[in-house]
């Protein structure tokens, strides 16, 4: 890419070239460009470009050198940091002076400002004084990506000295092998093993908070008593992490750990988000909940908190009356790239000056004299001014400057647009030049919602979405399917008394459903209708004059209805949109160095989407090549078009960079699939492939044999050699059966058993049409075999298929966009890679991504904190994050580098209320509240475990357990009171748990441990700090080795055959037999062996492991959702109350949870149970919770209701009891194994089965929480519950069905304030008195004094004129009616008992008119 790239006009084009792909989409439907204009003006895919600005840090005075001697820090500092050489951050500065002067610290700056650094440099200058045997800091990550990350620069660091250090994780070996070398294992200054580590003791030793538990109650404990005299630093980095119960464990890890050392320790404390202190750090919260928590936590007095110190303008001379010499002829539009002249021709427009490149570059920094004049600039400061405060839009930002009259809007808002676009252009230009401090150092943010499935319309607010949302987010109406041939109509099915936007056949739908169009024009045919939603969410049609809405009739059937609605997307590409916004990113950026970092926060959606991203851009390049070495001579035939592209493939290596050379040299394989899997998909699934392939007519055809031919090359029933799958592919992954398959068609009785020949086709008229008959397609096959277009194939059961040659098929010439090897190859071959806590070679991706060899890489939260990335300008997050710190960790990611620019592009799902919240609200996630982490630093619960740790510290062989246990009470006090009472301080409940229940802890242990030592069955057990880890999991194991995983009776499985992992909840829909998963970057299918408990003589099972093979053939990119049977529910309540008779909430200090998938759904209401050919079983998963449960009456309090309430109870519990957000965890429709009613339960339960959660006291002051929640709601200023008061990320998935009204008439009910408004159900309106009725007999429609006889004795006759009875003679003012007919066959049609077939669509127009009343009676 040439010149300076313009951040500003890129993001644009980026929403630009976005919407542009909608309307391809929508003209390749047929539309019409005025249709096509109507519906982009009425969709909203983008919430325009915001801008945010980055934090500027201001530099300390002194260089590194005279730092280090001005504070006593040893020289050997400067070559031990050589890039810090110039000088320090203030905020750095002010960090280290405080470290060294034994203060603890917290250091709360942003991403990206130097945080490592900062307690780096004190902890190296220590260990070079201090040179004593031990372990002198140590360094708590909350994950091992981070700590893996600090090696490279901690190693650096301690090139050439003395220090030690080592990584002491789960991955750490117990002895080094040199045979299994890796990154780092040549360091002098690494030790490699834990035995290296418990020998040598390093200076400096990194792990995480779950591996220093392990460390401090097991053999390695001696590391630290070693280390009692020489560990001074304990710094815990992303200390913001450890929220609610982490926090809790912490703090008591962190004592424990104290108590084995002999001098004070120095805590420091690390966060870019811990609160909202510093607008920089994203910061808005109360400072006492931060001072509160960081006390608390690290168990201090008082601490320096270091916020960043940013650079302060001073004497700025601003130019009064600048504003006014902006010129009036300034571009609309911007290029996203630019050249040093036109920057120069747009500064001299905004300050009405001849300026010369020499003005531009002549001088640096703001020497030059066109930077001089933007700063002194009236326009620019303000801008600078009202982009400190918050994140803005461009227009937001021409509005204000508009307001206060700097801009003069002569023309329009356009005109005030170019100069917002003009200031920021040339500011980010300079930014580019990294001579100085930045201009304007600010950060893109776009925030855009998935567009692909069928075009959707919401008929009250004439708005038009994409397929994948189902309501309107501004009124709340369900969005029905947009009608092709006129996209003033939507779709609808009406169904009984409700209308449906679902237009399939449903197994429950009555015989009589029909289809309507729905719009607000006038329609002689259609009825007024209202729509009122039931407590299920479903549509009932009722009568009501003033609604807008009219319903009228349709020819559409149900099984023609998808020929009728606009398709979004060619054929299965989920994706082609967020590929989209990818293309156009990389774009602009340099194609050497064409890098973006995506987050997901599903494990599976990452790997699924890394490999879908490389197969779609792999297909788009090939399919690029295809067209670029199209022969000259006009034609190419499908049997030589591998050969053509393959040899001239080779012969144009030479024109790439070396990178994208090698990767394509070692893809060669599958260039040959990806091109045959392009050619052979069935032409119907995909628009843009309909005439890709046609026939090489030679000689003539007859209508018959035309229409074979046709068929078969639709269907892609053509020849194809054997093809050999290479084992290793990086690209081509998915839907691979249409290379591998032998499908072709067969004549009836022919087809074989071979699963090489399935979803083959029989030769039949069913297939090709009535009008022709066996006989005349086997001729016409003879005929065609005869000339060569079609040859056969026999199978080994001497089966015949037959299939097109290749010879007479042609590959017709398609619209391409490269016009060479190398532009393809910048444009479509990317890489891309997947980066999850199921990967195993994270590090060599990590790698390979810096280098540039992986352009693409999607990762979960493993990458989001304190990893630094490099290079890296390009942040894409799929889905919006869980809070606003989870969004400013991962847009920090960005943007690192001197002179280069952030662009974040937040990918929003329609069909998740989450994501569509933050839609309509991007401020409130860009530079939305971060609040301090909170807990409950006295739960008993956790301390409990912490003093178990600390007694069986060192003694978890069972020998000293013994011994403990039998220790007399004496000694057990003097524990009390001389050791445990000095890290958890004195209490009479304290020494009453360690002389009564401790003792029956080591019992427990003793009896369930079966060898010598206690450990695993310690940390298996209740009674160990589990850091909200959960107990039950569901483990998928490869199937390489099934012995050794079924022989292990502890349920561990080696790493190397561990696939994945997950909890009971998410197992029971995601781990079944026959479903496929994503895992690191690789198709799975789960298979029915495992390890399970038999738990009833029906054979339901209760799975510990599922084993899974590798299923490439037909792994798919459409992920469809498959409907389970499930049913959830708990044992008993121990004790309840009643809140004013309609809400009943009961507690359980340990209630049975069973969870159960009793097969697949299928149509007519059908289960399958799960299969292994032996047996068919159902799954089930059994927990023990400590839980409340909420009961309602359901006549009066409906779902919405009950969800309503509950989700505000949710929100309030967790901020008033400092519960993170998912330590509690919700459950829908629970029903109580004793109770035989059929009443429904909410149950909030402990989430990691840990009974850390305070639910005994919530339950015991559940009137307090009351209180509180009515509060928030009443104080929260949201139209509509938002996560301050009523939502939260566990439950967003149910907020459309969130009523902040009817949540805060619940709760001023139960306090005694207003009166309870009970749900009337409208679903079914009792019978009343008849003001219309109608007779037939025979053709005979009667009805008062007016006869009507039908001309024909045909239903269809029928229904028309009793339509026209009703149409003519009834008045629109009647509300109910009787049709009594004395042909029960009639009746029957009418209500549905029956299905009409002929006279179908007069049945549908009588039907509709039927709706126009409130009560029909057909006897």
């Amino acid at each position: 890419m040439n010149g300076y790239v313009n951040p500003i006009a890129v993001g644009l084009r980026i929403l630009d070239d976005y919407k542009s792909l909608i309307v391809k989409s929508l003209k390749l439907n047929g539309l019409d460009d005025l249709s096509v204009e109507r519906i982009i003006g009425k969709m909203l895919v983008d919430n325009k470009l915001l801008l945010s600005l980055n934090k500027n840090y201001r530099m300390g005075e002194l260089g590194l050198p005279d730092f280090c001697s001005q504070n006593n820090l040893s020289q050997r500092l400067v070559e031990c940091f050589p890039k810090l050489i110039k000088g320090l951050r203030l905020h750095q500065e002010e960090a280290i002076q405080s470290i060294i002067a034994n203060k603890h610290t917290v250091i709360a700056t942003g991403t990206g400002s130097g945080k490592t650094e900062s307690f780096l440099i004190p902890i190296v200058d220590y260990c070079l004084k201090k040179t004593d045997r031990g372990i002198k800091a140590l360094i708590i990550y909350p994950m091992n990506a981070l700590a893996n990350d600090q090696i490279e620069r901690i190693d650096n660091a301690l090139e050439g000295t003395k220090i030690k250090y080592a990584v002491f994780s789960g991955n750490t070996p117990e002895h080094f092998n040199e045979n299994e070398k890796e990154a780092f294992d040549n360091s002098k200054n690494l030790l490699k093993s834990r035995m290296e580590i418990r020998e040598k003791l390093p200076d400096i030793l990194l792990t995480n908070h779950v591996m220093l538990e392990r460390i401090l109650t097991g053999k390695y404990s001696s590391i630290f008593f070693e280390s009692k005299d020489t560990l001074r630093y304990v710094v815990v980095d992303e200390i913001h992490t450890f929220r609610g119960n982490k926090a809790v464990d912490l703090k008591y890890l962190l004592l424990r750990l104290k108590h084995l050392v002999s001098r004070e320790i120095v805590h420091i404390a690390c966060s870019a988000t811990l609160s909202s202190i510093d607008r920089n750090s994203h910061i808005d919260g109360k400072p006492a909940d931060l001072d509160f928590f960081i006390k608390e936590a690290l168990s201090i007095d008082s601490y320096q908190l270091i916020t960043a110190r940013e650079v302060q303008e001073t004497n700025v001379k601003v130019r009064l009356g600048s504003a006014r010499d902006v010129s009036k002829n300034l571009p609309a539009e911007f290029r996203p790239t630019s050249d040093l002249k036109e920057i120069v021709s747009l500064a001299s427009l905004i300050n009405n000056k001849r300026y010369s490149e020499f003005d531009a570059i002549g001088k640096t920094g703001s020497q030059a004299l066109i930077v001089k004049d933007i700063i002194e600039h009236e326009i620019f400061q303000e801008i600078k001014a009202l982009l400190s405060k918050r994140a803005l839009s461009i227009l937001e930002l021409a509005e204000l400057l508009a307001e206060k009259e700097l801009i003069q809007n002569e023309r329009d808002s356009s005109y005030a647009l170019a100069v917002v676009k003009s200031f920021l252009t040339v500011a980010s230009f300079f930014n580019s030049q990294k001579a100085s401090d930045p201009l304007l150092d600010f950060r893109i943010h776009l925030f855009i919602r998935n567009s692909g499935g069928y075009l959707k319309k919401c008929p009250v607010c004439d708005r038009f979405f994409s397929g994948n949302q189902e309501v309107c987010d501004q009124c709340g109406m369900p969005l029905f399917l947009v009608d092709k041939e006129d996209t003033e109509y939507c779709l609808g099915k009406v169904s009984g008394d409700f209308l449906s936007p679902y237009l399939f056949k449903e197994s429950d739908d009555p015989k009589n459903t029909f289809l309507v169009r729905i719009s607000k024009l006038p329609s002689d045919e259609g009825i007024i209708t209202g729509l009122e939603a039931d407590d299920l969410g479903r549509l009932l049609i009722k009568r009501d004059e003033s609604s807008e809405l009219i319903l009228a009739n349709c020819s559409v059937e149900m099984r023609d209805v998808e020929a009728h609605l606009i398709n979004l997307t060619d054929g299965n590409r989920e994706y082609q949109y967020l590929e989209k916004i990818i293309s156009s990113i990389f774009e602009f950026q340099n194609r050497d160095k064409a890098s973006l970092l995506c987050f997901i926060d599903n494990r599976e959606k990452t790997s699924l989407i890394a490999s879908i991203f490389a197969d779609d851009f792999f297909e788009k390049f090939v399919t690029e090549l295809l067209m670029i070495y199209y022969p000259a001579s006009g034609t190419l035939v499908l049997s030589e078009a591998n050969d053509l592209l393959l040899s001239r493939l080779r012969g144009d290596l030479d024109q790439l960079e070396p990178v994208k050379k090698s990767i394509l040299e070692d893809s060669f394989p599958e260039v040959q699939l990806c091109l045959l899997r392009f050619l052979m998909a069935r032409a119907n699934e995909y628009s843009s492939r309909k005439d890709l392939l046609s026939i090489k007519f030679i000689e003539p055809m007859n209508d018959t044999e035309k229409r074979i031919l046709d068929w078969a090359l639709t269907e892609r029933f053509i020849e194809k050699g054997g093809i050999q799958l290479p084992e290793r592919r990086r690209f081509v992954k998915f839907e691979l059966h249409w290379i591998t398959s032998r499908r072709g068609f067969y004549l009836p009785s022919s087809s074989s058993e071979s699963i090489l020949y399935s979803n083959s086709l029989v030769l039949s008229p069913k297939n090709l049409g009535d009008d022709l008959n066996n006989e005349e397609l086997l001729k016409a096959l003879k005929s065609l075999v005869e000339k060569r277009y079609v040859i056969s194939e026999t199978t080994e059961d001497d089966k015949e298929y037959f299939f097109l040659n290749s010879s007479r098929i042609l590959v017709n010439r398609y619209d391409s966009e490269c016009r060479s090897l190398k532009e393809a190859a910048e444009r479509y071959l990317i890489t891309a890679d997947v980066h999850n806590s199921e990967v195993k070679n994270r590090k060599e991706i990590e790698d390979s991504f810096k280098e540039g060899k992986t352009n693409i890489l999607v990762s979960t939260s493993t990458l989001e904190m304190g990893i630094d990335i490099g290079e890296l300008d390009s942040i894409l997050m799929v889905g919006v994050p869980p809070l606003p710190s989870n969004y400013a960790q991962r847009s920090g990611r960005g943007g690192r580098q001197a002179g280069s620019f952030a662009l974040v592009t937040t990918f929003c799902s329609e069909s998740n209320n989450h994501d569509l919240f933050y839609f309509s609200r991007p401020q409130e996630m860009v530079q939305g509240m971060i609040s301090p982490p909170r807990f409950d630093p006295l739960n008993r619960s956790i301390i409990k475990k912490h003093i178990n740790a600390f007694l069986l510290s060192g003694r978890l062989t069972r020998v000293e357990v013994i011994a403990l246990m039998n220790m007399p009470d004496s000694q057990l006090e003097e524990q009390v009171n001389e050791v445990i009472s000095g890290f958890v301080g004195k209490s009479d409940w304290i020494r009453d748990y360690v002389l009564k229940e401790f003792r029956s802890v080591c019992r427990e242990l003793v009896e369930e441990t079966q060898d010598d030592y206690c450990s695993s069955t310690f940390y298996a057990s209740r009674f160990a700090p589990d850091y909200g880890f959960r107990k039950e999991v569901v483990l998928l194991a490869d199937t390489i080795d099934k012995t050794s995983v079924l022989m292990n009776k502890d349920n561990y499985i080696h790493n190397d055959l561990l696939l994945s992992s997950r909890d009971a909840e998410q197992a029971l829909t995601a781990f079944v037999p026959d479903s496929q998963v994503h895992i690191a970057g690789q198709n799975y299918r789960i298979l029915p062996e495992g390890k399970f408990v038999n738990c009833d003589a029906n054979g339901t099972r209760e799975y510990k492991i599922f084993f899974a093979e590798k299923a490439d053939r037909y792994s798919s990119k459409d992920r469809k959702r498959k409907n389970y049977d499930t049913k959830f529910q708990f044992s008993h309540i121990d004790c309840q109350k009643n809140f004013g008779k309609i809400i009943e909430l009961g507690y359980s200090e340990s209630s049975n949870i069973y969870l159960w998938n009793r097969g697949l759904r299928e149509a007519g209401g059908k289960v399958r149970k799960f299969d292994d050919k032996e047996s068919s079983f159902e799954i089930v998963y059994r927990m023990e919770r400590e839980m409340l449960s909420f009961a309602f009456e359901d006549v009066i309090f409906p779902r919405k209701y009950a969800i309503s309430f509950v989700s505000t109870i949710d929100r309030t519990v967790k901020d008033l009891y400092r519960i993170d957000e998912d330590e509690l965890r919700l459950g829908y429709n629970f029903k109580l194994s004793e109770d035989q009613t059929s009443k429904s339960h909410i149950v909030l339960y402990d989430a990691a089965g840990n009974s850390n959660a305070p639910l005994r006291e919530i339950y015991e002051h559940f009137e307090q929480v009351i209180q509180k929640a009515y509060e928030n709601v009443l104080g929260c200023n949201c139209k509509n519950g938002c996560y301050l008061c009523m939502r939260s990320y566990q439950t967003h998935y149910l907020s459309h069905l969130v009523d902040k009204e009817i949540s805060k008439m619940i709760l001023g009910y139960l306090l005694g304030k207003v009166k309870f408004v009970p749900y009337v159900d409208m679903s079914g309106l009792a019978s009343q008195e008849i003001e219309e009725e109608i007779h037939v007999v025979g053709r005979r429609v009667i009805h008062n004094n007016f006869e009507h006889i039908a001309k024909e004795m045909t239903d269809d006759a029928l229904f028309e004129i009793l339509l026209k009875c009703i149409k003519g003679h009834v008045p629109l003012s009647s509300r109910s009616i009787r049709i009594n007919c004395n042909d029960k066959r009639i009746s029957s049609k009418i209500t549905g008992l029956y299905k009409c077939n002929k006279g179908k669509q007069s049945l549908d127009r009588l039907l509709l008119q039927l709706k126009r009343f409130d009560y029909v009676e057909v006897l």
